[in-house]
């Protein structure tokens, strides 16, 4: 008795430990958390270089620092001045010019000197210089005695930058101490230099977002303007309230409140902490990644928008030659751009102003497909926020959306929970002495409409979960949800409501049997929107398959009273997620629409639809006709190039080339041989192997696509495979032999 006392002791104790690692993890991850993202970058900003007494009107130097535009702009030339200075160089009448251009680094390359700061400093100041780095092709390196051209980053009076690349030969940037704390913020300030203007400064932006002048001080108005037509681009991208180079929701305020609010919900946060997929996609749209600079000149741009000039209405098209050797672009001068210019039709087109589409907000969830079980609803979208104005391009991205949904399980099953019967599986996990825990809701959780779901998931009649501050005792507290345990792949997915101006943190991990901790990347905080949002993730760590885990899920409140975070319809699945695509089902072809090649199945594939469209539009109509415009990446840039690297444009062409077509279309459009021995390597299956499959991808395109077109056919690869066969080696060596022995294998089998 005594001994089993003793053992039954060690594994309660052994398992309250392991109960309780769930909060002590969660501290400690939300602790690092809190320390990146409680940081409003631009305040800081402002609020700095508002308490330097020296950044004053006047000259352009330290001593006497000229005004400071939108906070942290130091305007060195003027519109007029540029094009004065350009139509002097060129002479061919600089007018009715869009002049960014003019600001780009010519060669993607942006010599930098920084003086006045700590080692530690520049350490910080060149980290955030990698950042950029990586998401676009500009490279930052120290200046050489050649250079004419250099950006000057100095401890100066603020935080503050030029505009692109000065004609003044250097362009400044001035980082002071306090500047450098917060990577973000150096970002900022970068981009600034790279040639960007705030995100607010749009002249597309009274559609999304409103300017409440009552909480501004009359004299910051002007820091409200747009920007003029002649200095700013979107090129193409939709309003983006997360750009890190956006205003906050409380930029210049007076007396503590809004001085910019959304248009379609006051509580969406403004401004981001680190670079958006948007501010990604402009940087690498302005400095033509996509375009060889070997090649010479870039194509013409389409025709600007006609402007109003001392000389009449005109409109311009332009080309920028980043090639080092000028010698590439004839006709180029150092300015390394090129404009054509022309008289637009009549003065009155001067007085319009285009405007790309912006997204409505979306609809409310159809039905779902099944009573019962998994199925999947749908909602959609107009592109009517505005409608495209004068000749303004379509909204970018896809007018449908698709989510799975379960209503309830056709049989009893504790692995869906949509909290209508308690908690079921999950448990309050909270150990402190005065626990805030997870309660059952239902309905509208508060009066405000501004705070809380109005209704829970599933249909709006039901119940959820969630946990509220009401009182300045429950705010930043914690609560922790468990599940059972679990063993092997799993698919887990969730929904959540985060809807508040104060709101807190919510996230999920997991905790292994053996009190080891598994970080997700699921991490979400702040106001997430009026409407429910829904997460999915494979839990497919390899540690899985040898030791049993639970899910914690832990939220952390915000400041009373609008942090109520709620979640519904939790739904554990056997084996890894799969994207929830709604398919159409294809029709016929007809004889208008029909293709005449037999490779056209697989070269649609391939993205040969987007990568060579005008031939494949006349020979493969039929294979291409559903994969639509290729406008941009649906996921986030970083996942969609990690996942085109290890050949999933291919593995999984449909669901890539909805979500991922910008990037796959970049791959596949440069998809050759780097290497004599690319085939074979590819035959004898590098290209799926986990340690090769990025690098065999990248240096291997084309005969990865064929091997992985072959692996769909059961064939034998090598000479001995029937000799291999018979020696067993389908069963030790089985994943190489079922790929290079297929039939011998299969043949084995049968015997």
């Amino acid at each position: 008795m005594g001994r089993t006392s003793l053992a039954a002791s060690l594994v309660i104790l052994f398992l309250l430990v392991v109960f309780n690692s769930c909060e002590e993890k969660g501290i400690k991850e939300d602790t690092q958390v809190d320390n990146e993202e409680d940081v409003d970058i631009f305040d800081i900003i402002v609020k700095q270089n508002k308490g330097d007494q020296d950044l004053k009107p006047g000259v352009h130097s330290d001593a006497k620092v000229r005004h400071l535009y939108q906070g942290d702009i130091m305007l060195d030339e003027t519109p007029n001045q540029m094009l004065h200075e350009m139509g002097r160089k060129t002479n061919e009448g600089a007018f009715g010019v869009i002049i960014w251009p003019l600001r780009v680094w010519r060669t993607r390359e942006v010599p930098y000197t920084i003086t006045g700061h700590t080692p530690k400093a520049i350490q910080k100041i060149q980290a955030a210089m990698k950042v950029l780095e990586r998401v676009v092709c500009v490279k930052f390196r120290r200046k050489l005695s050649g250079d004419k051209y250099w950006l000057n980053i100095y401890n100066g009076k603020g935080c503050w930058s030029v505009i692109g690349r000065s004609h003044n030969l250097k362009t400044d940037l001035s980082l002071a101490s306090y500047c450098v704390f917060a990577q973000a913020l150096i970002i900022h300030e970068l981009v600034h230099s790279l040639g960007f203007f705030h995100e607010q400064a749009r002249r597309d932006r009274d559609f999304r977002v409103k300017v409440l002048s009552n909480n501004i001080n009359p004299s910051q108005l002007y820091n409200f303007k747009k920007a003029d037509r002649y200095s700013v681009e979107t090129f193409g991208t939709p309003y983006d309230y997360q750009s890190l180079m956006h205003y906050t929701r409380t930029t210049f305020t007076k007396n503590g409140q809004s001085t910019l609010e959304s248009i379609t919900d006051a509580n969406q946060k403004l401004g981001g902490i680190k670079l958006s997929k948007y501010d990604i996609k402009k940087l690498n749209s302005m400095y033509h990644c996509n375009f060889k600079a070997s090649q010479g000149w870039t194509d013409w741009s389409e025709w600007s928008p006609c402007l109003t000039t001392y000389k009449g209405c005109y409109q311009s098209q332009y080309r920028i030659c980043f090639a080092k050797d000028l010698t590439l672009c004839p006709g180029s001068d150092e300015s390394g751009v090129r404009y054509k210019t022309r008289q637009c039709a009549s003065t009155q087109e001067c007085t319009k102003e285009t405007f790309d589409g912006n997204w409505g907000s979306w609809t409310p969830w159809n039905s779902c497909s099944k009573s019962c079980g998994i199925g999947t609803r749908s909602r959609s979208r107009k592109c009517d926020s505005p409608r495209p104005v004068n000749g303004g391009k379509d909204c970018v991205g896809l007018s449908t959306d698709a989510e799975k949904c379960i209503l309830k399980t056709c049989h009893k099953n504790k692995f869906f929970n949509n909290f209508n019967e308690g908690l079921g599986m999950w448990h309050n996990a909270n150990k402190d002495r005065n626990p805030l825990p997870w309660r059952r809701g239902r309905g509208r959780l508060s009066s405000n409409a501004n705070s809380g779901p109005q209704g829970d998931h599933t249909n709006g009649n039901g119940w959820y979960l969630y946990v509220s501050s009401k009182r300045v005792a429950e705010n930043r507290r914690k609560a922790t949800l468990a599940s059972e345990y679990l063993s092997g792949f799993k698919c887990f997915s969730f929904a959540y409501s985060m809807n508040g101006r104060t709101m807190g943190q919510l996230t999920f991990y997991v905790i292994e049997s053996n009190g080891k901790l598994i970080g997700y990347s699921f991490n979400k905080k702040g106001h997430q929107g009026k409407d429910w949002n829904r997460f999915e993730m494979s839990l497919d760590h390899p540690d899985f398959k040898k030791y049993s885990y639970r899910i914690c899920i832990e939220a952390t409140t915000g400041i009373a009273p609008y942090t109520d975070i709620a979640i519904d319809d939790l739904l554990v699945e056997n084996g890894r997620c799969r994207p929830t695509v709604m398919i159409k089902k294809p029709k016929a072809p007809t004889s208008a629409c029909k293709d005449t090649h037999s490779k056209c199945g697989f070269w649609a594939k391939t993205g040969e639809c987007h990568t060579n469209s005008v031939y494949m539009k006349k020979h493969c109509c039929f294979s291409c006709k559903d994969k639509g415009e290729c406008n941009e990446d649906i996921h986030d840039i970083l996942k969609c190039n990690d996942w085109a690297g290890k050949g999933e444009c291919m593995k999984n062409s449909d669901w890539m080339w909805i979500n991922c077509c910008k990037t796959c279309q970049t791959v596949q459009g440069s998809c050759d041989s780097k290497n004599s021995r690319c085939e074979d390597w590819a035959n004898q299956g590098y290209c799926n192997m986990k340690n090769t499959e990025v690098w065999m991808h990248t240096n291997c395109c084309l005969p990865c696509h064929l091997a992985f077109e072959d692996s769909k056919k059961c064939l034998d690869r090598h000479r001995d495979c029937k000799k291999w066969a018979l020696d067993g080696e389908c069963k030790k060596n089985p994943d190489w032999m079922m790929h290079n022995c297929c039939k011998s294998c299969k043949q084995a089998q049968l015997h």
